[in-house]
């Protein structure tokens, strides 16, 4: 094995400069994108098992994931409801006419997301938040 010559050891240390700060700037981008989002939460309660459904999993409308699962508790007073909290995109038009469903677990996995569907044009836009009304998922709908 050789000696790398002068012009070698710069063009690899230039490399290196190059792929480490590239690493480090996508790095930034990841973590900017998921903290400095603005986000509203949003809560459903659903008389239904929610088990496959976990904090983290989606929350989409339109097949499209617009946020994420971040608490799951049992509702104080209401034996047998689960209360799920949830954000999503200041940008998302939640509207007020909209219901939250879930969706999945009849897959391999098991996991579940929420869907929120309905919901009109002419239809407010709900605050921050605030409840939206569970409506049927599929294994209600069957049984």
């Amino acid at each position: 094995m050789h000696d790398l010559t002068k012009a070698e050891k710069t063009r690899l240390g230039a490399f290196l400069l190059v792929t480490i700060s590239a690493l480090v700037l996508f790095s930034l981008w990841l973590v900017m994108e998921r903290f400095v989002k603005e986000t509203r939460i949003y809560h459903t309660e659903f008389s239904e098992s929610v088990d496959g459904l976990v904090v983290g999993a989606e929350v989409r409308m339109s097949g499209v994931k617009v946020g994420r699962i971040t608490s799951l508790n049992v509702h104080p007073t209401q034996v047998g409801v689960a209360v799920v909290y949830f954000e999503v995109g200041s940008d998302v038009p939640v509207k007020s006419d909209m219901t939250a469903v879930l969706s999945g677990g009849l897959n391999i996995t098991g996991l579940k997301t929420v869907a929120l569907s309905g919901g009109s044009d002419s239809a407010s836009v709900l605050k921050n938040g605030s409840l939206i009304p569970s409506g049927s998922s599929q294994v209600q709908r069957i049984t």
